[in-house]
């Protein structure tokens, strides 16, 4: 499988407008899936302006058996992940930085997806930044290679694989996807 991935001409473009976002993933009700690696770590945390909420927010997912699902954060009767701070930014990686972030969060709203043995990444529809980079765009998409971005490759999930293995032309697989 290539190192490189393909995406889209606005893909590099992305930056999380945070405080400005008028629809905050942050804010939407959302179910964030935290992996076991990173629950530990925040159950085992001590830091005195965060153990209280890791505490409070942070639970056992007791419907999965995945790593990748292994908790979830728990929102504020409003909807509100319990993290946000009174400037509606993230106070996780405000106080312990963006490597303290669960896999969910450090990569929403890239994607990854895997067409054949072709890996492509792309943003997620749902963020209204990467809405406005994708169909506001005066340029017609295109699509670059570039290296294989670390966060994603590491902690990223699979968002869609077709066909369900890694084998494929993805010349082919497009062309069976315009046929169904």
């Amino acid at each position: 499988v290539s190192q490189s991935r393909y995406v889209p001409n606005y893909y590099l473009s992305f930056k999380c407008i945070g405080s400005e976002c008028e629809a905050s993933c942050c804010a939407a009700g959302w179910r964030i899936d935290v992996d076991k690696k990173t629950f530990d770590f925040y159950k085992k945390n001590q830091h005195p302006l965060l153990t209280h909420l890791f505490q409070k927010s942070v639970k056992r997912n007791t419907a999965s058996t995945s790593k990748d699902r292994y908790g979830i954060l728990s929102m504020s009767p409003e909807g509100h992940c319990n993290f946000l701070d009174e400037e509606k930014l993230c106070s996780i990686q405000r106080v312990l930085g963006a490597s303290a972030l669960c896999a969910t969060c450090a990569t929403y709203p890239r994607t990854a997806n895997r067409f054949g043995a072709q890996m492509e990444y792309s943003l997620q529809l749902s963020c209204p930044e990467a809405v406005r980079l994708a169909l506001l765009n005066s340029e017609p998409i295109r699509f670059s290679n570039v290296p294989s971005d670390p966060v994603i490759s590491q902690s990223g999930p699979i968002l869609r694989q077709i066909p369900e293995t890694n084998e494929g032309d993805p010349q082919k697989i497009g062309f069976w996807l315009c046929l169904s």
